[in-house]
């Protein structure tokens, strides 16, 4: 990727995780009804790079929308379930190209 928050194991910044990480936002969404950088954590590159994340920035990333249907499950929650999930497969910048390998899904996406 050439985002500075995403990398793959042993080529992130010193010091950062790889994987399921936890602590990398606050608990509660900003008053814009977004996720807030958490300044304590080790997730993101910056505040700065992270902000693009879900605010639109020209060359960095496309909006674009999709609803998804949840439905009550049995632990009084809600579930999506679609095993075929790849909702923006040849939407945004179409199908990425990484070392000359094109994927068949676009798994680049935030929501």
């Amino acid at each position: 990727s050439d985002h500075p928050d995403f990398y793959l194991p042993d080529e992130g910044p010193p010091g950062r995780s790889f994987g399921h990480l936890k602590g990398c936002v606050k608990q509660q969404l900003g008053p814009d009804r977004k996720p807030v950088f958490n300044e304590n954590g080790t997730c993101f590159n910056s505040s700065a790079s992270f902000a693009q994340w879900y605010n639109d920035v020209p060359s960095v990333n496309i909006r674009d929308n999709f609803t998804m249907e949840f439905l009550p499950n049995p632990w009084g929650g809600y579930t999506y379930d679609d095993a075929a999930f790849f909702p923006f497969d040849g939407k945004a910048w179409g199908h990425e190209v990484w070392e000359n390998q094109t994927f068949e899904h676009n798994y680049w996406f935030t929501m």
